[in-house]
């Protein structure tokens, strides 16, 4: 992999994701879109973006919570959608003719039956909160019929599947049991450790495949070709199907720690996809992509930097 002399103007970079493409890809490759400036606003976007020099782009910065999508709807929306228009019509108004990386969600499947999976990218789009809602919208502006889809510009879209590791927020389930399984090892807390449905299953990868997979998508947009092409969308996840019960008995395991498991009725979803799992076989045929950590070491990964924050925060030895 090459970006030598490439600049990626990256959105979101401050975040999860963003933090770990710029470590993979390298901060000097890295034109980071500034959490100051409101995506919202297409006069502060626009403003921003034409001052810039770059060669590609990767959309990251969005409303990504599922629960908050529920309470707050109306932002999600503003964000994921508006916010992805207003940065189009500024690469469209610059007449910008680079590689657009745009990342979606696998949530936007919603309701798979069991013998659909795994999900292929040609499976009806069900959304069934408004993060995903959300998601389908955005990725119909690049879309045949879309706003953008004619544009110099050339968009692709991605759907990631559950990404996870160290430095993940609380409020994804791995992110969560990462942290209360720690604090417990550390005698922090006590008592039951609380989750959600441990039953259902998910496709999980870990964060530094993903950004691996993004660096080699933009990558093969080099050199450029000229003129407006079909927009390609690719799921991106590890093709396992593994429970969130696998998860934490996993964790537990690695903690070496004996913790008692609730389920916390304020944490169950009203409506859950019981099970997921992604078809990438599409992905792996255009680029030269696996994903290279196991399971068990992106949780033993997670939760020794979670330790280490830990230990650092409330001064304690281990």
């Amino acid at each position: 992999m090459n970006f030598s002399g490439k600049q990626i103007l990256v959105t979101g970079a401050s975040g999860f994701v963003g933090s770990y493409f710029t470590q993979h890809v390298g901060a000097e490759n890295v034109v980071s879109f500034p959490d100051s400036i409101d995506l919202t606003n297409f006069e502060m976007t626009h403003q921003f973006v034409a001052k810039q020099n770059f060669d590609a782009v990767l959309h990251l910065a969005a409303r990504s919570s599922v629960a908050e999508s529920f309470s707050n709807s109306d932002l999600t929306r503003q964000v994921n959608v508006q916010g992805t228009r207003h940065l189009l019509q500024s690469l469209e108004a610059l007449n910008f003719s680079g590689p657009v990386l745009l990342v979606s969600s696998g949530e936007v499947y919603g309701a798979v039956s069991a013998d659909c999976l795994p999900v292929v990218e040609s499976a009806p789009l069900a959304p069934r909160n408004p993060y995903a809602e959300s998601k389908v919208a955005m990725e119909n502006l690049v879309l045949p019929g879309g706003g953008f889809s004619q544009t110099p510009f050339r968009s692709t879209i991605v759907r990631p599947f559950n990404h996870i590791g160290p430095g993940q927020g609380e409020h994804f389930a791995v992110g969560s049991f990462v942290r209360q399984v720690a604090l417990r090892k550390l005698g922090l807390e006590t008592g039951p450790m609380k989750t959600g449905d441990l039953d259902v299953t998910r496709d999980f990868t870990d964060v530094r495949d993903i950004v691996a997979a993004y660096a080699l998508l933009l990558e093969r947009e080099w050199p450029l070709e000229s003129g407006p092409r079909t927009t390609e969308v690719y799921n991106l996840g590890s093709g396992v199907e593994t429970s969130l019960r696998t998860v934490l008995k996993t964790l537990i395991e690695i903690c070496g720690t004996s913790i008692e498991i609730q389920v916390d009725p304020s944490r169950l979803r009203a409506v859950e996809q019981r099970r997921m799992c992604a078809n990438v076989t599409k992905v792996q045929s255009v680029i030269s992509w696996r994903t290279q950590y196991t399971l068990r070491q992106t949780l033993d990964d997670c939760l020794s930097g979670a330790l280490a924050k830990l230990k650092t925060s409330e001064r304690i030895s281990l």
